[in-house]
């Protein structure tokens, strides 16, 4: 049964962002004070960066096939089929399985070779996830560019390396594993280690960015009139805050 880890990763970044209530109190002159109330909303452009989750995913799987393609040609196989997309397929036994993505090589190539083929994906999301993480820290988190970087360099990079590690069947991790006499349960608890801690790092920077303070600066408006008696009516008085 396959996991369904972009279902786990929308659903923490969800339970995680429910909007928090904060009050800030601001005293201006005793004995009044005034409070204001903040909470934390999506940003407006949110629902634009997710109507283009195909680009993301495309641009992702183009990413991770693309790799394994070209480390593939550099060890001297030639590539049978390219399909960076999801798709079933047929297995040697005939049996049918999804994959999200899927290239074939004509050739034959070492043990080695064949770890490299399937590990460098791998490496390569890991580099765009840190390095996406590392910049989302240094530039303004309210800019057009930040919400890019944390769909495009974080969150489906994530995605991307845990469905080629940890879910059912031949995936990359088993592939890099049998290369290197690695025990397969290891290997699968390095993976599970690095995808939790990359998943708390997704969350973390899906707050900063993704999500804007609102309130807290407005101030209500408050109007009096009042009628100014001496011999008389003489006119009235209005006083206000805005």
């Amino acid at each position: 049964m396959r996991l369904p880890i972009l279902t786990l990763l929308t659903a923490s970044f969800l339970l995680t962002s429910t909007p928090i209530w904060a009050q800030a109190k601001e005293t201006t002159a005793p004995p009044s004070q005034e409070t204001a109330e903040k909470r934390l909303e999506l940003r407006s452009d949110f629902w634009y960066h997710l109507a283009a989750t195909p680009a993301y995913a495309l641009w992702q799987n183009n990413l991770h096939e693309g790799t394994h393609a070209i480390v593939g040609s550099l060890q001297g196989l030639s590539v049978k089929s390219y399909r960076p997309y999801p798709h079933t397929f047929r297995d040697r036994n005939g049996d049918r399985y999804f994959t999200y993505g899927r290239v074939t090589f004509d050739g034959t190539a070492s043990r080695k070779d064949v770890g490299w083929i399937a590990g460098s994906p791998m490496i390569l999301e890991a580099a765009i996830f840190v390095s996406s993480d590392i910049l989302l820290g240094q530039i303004d988190q309210d800019s057009t560019v930040a919400p890019f970087l944390w769909f495009g360099g974080m969150a489906w990079p994530l995605f991307q390396f845990v469905y080629s590690t940890l879910t059912p069947k031949e995936t990359d991790l088993t592939m890099v594993t049998r290369s290197l006499n690695m025990n397969y349960d290891i290997g699968v608890a390095a993976v599970t280690a690095v995808s939790i801690a990359g998943l708390a790092r997704t969350v973390t920077r899906g707050h900063q960015v993704l999500l804007t303070e609102k309130g807290g600066a407005e101030t209500d408006t408050d109007l009096a009139v009042v009628p100014i008696f001496g011999r008389g009516f003489q006119g009235l008085s209005v006083q206000g805050s805005f």
